[in-house]
Order: C-alpha cells, then sequence, then structure tokens
C-alpha cells in the first residue's frame, strides 16, 4: 500500500480535518473564483458565465479537496480495522448510482457512512493498520 494511505487516524483529527479542508477550498472559492465569475459578467455584460477553457483551473482545488478527504476517511476506516480504499469505492459507486437513477437511498447510505466515520469510536488495541492514534489533537496528523 501507498505510505500516503497508511496509518489510522481518530475521530476528531478526522473532523477537524475535513473541516479545515472544506475551509480552505470555501477561501479558494471566496477570494478566486467568485470574483473571476464576476468579472466575466460584468465584462460580458449578461448575467450568465460564460464557458471559458480557462475556468477548467477551477475544478483544481475541488480535486485536491476530494483527493485530502479521501485519504483522511481511508486512514479513519483503519482505525475501524476496515479496508479503506474498499468503503471509498462503495461511497463512489452508490453515489453514481443516485445520479443515473434519482434514487435517494444512496445518498442517504453514504451520509450514514460519513455520520460513522465521524462519530464512532476508535479500536483501542492495535490492528493490522497501525498502533492507536494519540488521544491529542496535532495538527501534523492533517498533513498528507
Amino acid at each position: 500500500m501507498m505510505p500516503l494511505l497508511e496509518g489510522r487516524i481518530d475521530r476528531k483529527t478526522f473532523v477537524l480535518g475535513i473541516a479545515v479542508g472544506l475551509g480552505v477550498l470555501l477561501a479558494v472559492i471566496i477570494i478566486f473564483i467568485i470574483p473571476i465569475g464576476l468579472i466575466d459578467i460584468i465584462v460580458n455584460q449578461s448575467n450568465r458565465v460564460s464557458f471559458k477553457p480557462i475556468y477548467f483551473i477551477f475544478v483544481v482545488p475541488a480535486v485536491v479537496y476530494i483527493f485530502y478527504f479521501s485519504v483522511m476517511a481511508i486512514k479513519r476506516a483503519h482505525d475501524f480495522g476496515w479496508p479503506g480504499v474498499p468503503l471509498l469505492f462503495l461511497i463512489g459507486v452508490s453515489e453514481v448510482i443516485s445520479q443515473f437513477t434519482g434514487w435517494w437511498l444512496p445518498h442517504l447510505l453514504v451520509l450514514l457512512m460519513l455520520l460513522a466515520l465521524c462519530v464512532l469510536p476508535s479500536q483501542k488495541e492495535r490492528n493490522k493498520f497501525g498502533p492507536r492514534p494519540h488521544k491529542r489533537f496535532r495538527f501534523a496528523n492533517l498533513r498528507l
């Protein structure tokens, strides 16, 4: 397995890590994406933002956040003794199914899985993914 995907994190680190990641993503949206969209509306004098290939660069922060979230979720799943990659695959497949079929049940299952990652306690003993994480929160644990 990749060293990036090894190890465990506790629920506090997971929740705070996701919050920090969302904060950074929101800051990028407020500082860069919204002003450029408003400038485009003003320059083109229309109520719509026209499509421009340069806007693909705005996908990069979202992709980085998705990668960051995925690594954090895998490590949190390891804390329960679950393999994390199949969990993310299950989340992805259920979201694709719900998008193509319009069913709401896959969304509910994903929310329940994310809720479980946020509230269930850690395994108290060492498991195959490593020792129990430290109880004390450290920002160093949020790095990839």
